[in-house]
């Protein structure tokens, strides 16, 4: 994750302000309304950046979502880099915590299943 974390940034940071709000902006539409033949035209880092940003608001609707970025792509560059920043950190961080719960439940699982074919023998 934190390769992730740090490319999707890396690459906000390289684009001027009118190329961060453009690309948000053609990917936001393109990635709600899954028209995934489009996405081969764009950075990857852009989709990305939405579909962290989309773990963490992921009880919006379509169209609350395309607000809310939206709402992102509107303010000062300044204060836009920030927001990028820090959903791409929530976003990964979320990610990781649930890879960890899905590992701890897959030990579980198997420590489960390994006690009970112990148990079957008797």
């Amino acid at each position: 994750m934190k390769k992730i974390k740090s490319e999707v940034i890396n690459y906000f940071e390289d684009l001027n302000e009118y190329d961060k709000r453009s690309v948000i902006s053609d990917c936001v539409d393109i990635f709600v309304y899954e028209k995934k033949d489009l996405e081969k035209y764009y950075n990857k880092n852009v989709f990305t950046f939405l579909k962290l940003v989309r773990v963490i608001k992921h009880k919006y609707s379509k169209e609350e979502f395309l607000k809310f970025i939206d709402n992102i792509i509107e303010c000062n560059e300044d204060e836009m880099m920030k927001l990028i920043k820090h959903y791409v950190r929530c976003g990964t961080r979320k990610l990781d915590n649930l890879q960890r719960n899905i590992d701890t439940l897959k030990k579980v699982l198997n420590r489960d299943t390994s006690n009970e074919s112990v148990l079957s023998v008797f």
